[in-house]
């Protein structure tokens, strides 16, 4: 994807890029001298401020929003296809629709312990391999999301917005 921007969309970029090094100049200031530069936690708000100042918005999109709801279209057909082809005949428990998930990442770890990274197809058509496996659990995940009636686009977007506020490594060290 390439991005274009008008004269005036650089200047205003220019404009903010040095009113946010300015910024970043005096959030340093307020450093001892032993801690020299800013967390990924202030870097990354910098750089949210920024976006968020050349699209005129007080905060980002959701990428839920950037997604336009396709990934719940999705989730919602996943779980309509399953329940036509005759997958949910009765309720499952839970712990079915996990350990069902978890054969699913096992079969993904078999491929890679094989190295079957590539989808291949058999003489049927059916794929197979490494993506095909990580596709499976993406499908039984969002077939269960729907049955249960979670929101996973949403859901996916709520931890993320967290996730991207959380230091590096998760504050852990290693």
């Amino acid at each position: 994807m390439t991005i274009t921007f008008t004269q005036e969309e650089l200047d205003l970029l220019c404009l903010y890029v040095e009113r946010a090094l300015e910024d970043w100049s005096e959030l340093r200031n307020h450093y001892p001298r032993d801690h020299v530069n800013p967390t990924v936690d202030e870097q990354t708000d910098l750089i949210f401020d920024i976006l968020c100042k050349l699209q005129g918005k007080d905060s980002l999109g959701s990428p839920a929003e950037e997604m336009g709801g396709k990934l719940k279209q999705l989730q919602k057909d996943i779980h309509e296809y399953a329940v036509e082809k005759g997958f949910w005949p009765e309720e499952r428990t839970i712990f079915e629709c996990l350990a069902l998930i978890h054969s699913e990442v096992s079969e993904a770890l078999e491929d890679y312990r094989d190295d079957r990274m590539e989808q291949t197809f058999t003489e049927s058509g059916k794929p197979e391999g490494f993506p095909s496996e990580m596709a499976d659990i993406v499908i039984r995940v969002m077939d269960l999301c729907e049955h249960l009636g979670i929101d996973l686009e949403d859901a996916i977007h709520t931890k993320m917005e967290y996730n991207m506020k959380r230091p590096y490594r998760h504050g852990r060290v290693r």
